[in-house]
């Protein structure tokens, strides 16, 4: 079942005690909902993803297109569909100190990632320039234009969505207590995406396999 801007509008509404508009408009109203969901995806990494090939770049270090948020998985080459496979940098270090140095080609054959780095990923061999490979990656959510818009993110984040849209509304106003309510319903949407404590944070895959084709 879809859940739509509206639906979770309409729930914030009655939180808000706002059913007839006199704090929010419906258009700012439809803007939380849309901030709401870049929210969980920010906080969840795998809550909306792409999955697309990506032209690869000269050498070994490449980069996900505009709106990705980071690297989940390299799974094949676009001709001849070659399968990727993850593995650990150390490995690769401690295999060949040069790996980074080697000819270039059109196939990949192994990724790997730093989770401090989301946004970039490196291959080996380095790429030619030629390549491109199938990508599974998080990506920013498409925002929200109207009320009859269906969420992208699936419906088992609908609680998360409605919690990061009444944070969203209760900083917006000034009134006494309304940064107190917008807090606690910020960690009511992290409690309902499993976050529950700030220590938390996303990894990139790791791997122990070895590197062998």
């Amino acid at each position: 079942m879809s859940v739509l801007a509206s639906d979770v509008m309409s729930d914030a509404r009655s939180t808000l005690i706002d059913d007839d508009l006199a704090t929010y408009s419906d258009p700012q109203m439809l803007g939380f909902v849309s901030d709401a969901q870049i929210m969980v995806s920010n906080y969840k990494r795998d809550a909306y993803t792409l999955r697309d090939f990506i032209p690869m770049v000269a050498g070994t270090n490449q980069a996900l297109p505009e709106g990705g948020l980071g690297i989940l998985d390299l799974t094949q080459n676009a001709v001849s569909k070659r399968a990727i496979t993850l593995c650990d940098k150390e490995l690769l270090d401690e295999e060949n100190r040069f790996w980074q140095a080697a000819t270039g080609e059109r196939d990949v054959q192994h990724w790997c990632a730093d989770p401090r780095d989301p946004l970039r990923f490196d291959v080996t061999p380095p790429n030619n320039g030629a390549g491109s490979a199938l990508a599974l990656y998080a990506a920013v959510p498409p925002k929200l234009d109207d009320e009859a818009d269906e969420l992208v993110l699936v419906d088992t984040y609908k609680y998360a969505v409605y919690a990061f849209t009444l944070h969203r509304a209760y900083a917006e106003t000034s009134r006494k207590g309304d940064t107190v309510k917008s807090e606690y319903w910020h960690q009511k949407g992290l409690q309902a995406i499993g976050i529950t404590s700030a220590a938390q944070v996303q990894v990139a895959p790791k791997v122990s396999a070895n590197t062998g084709e």
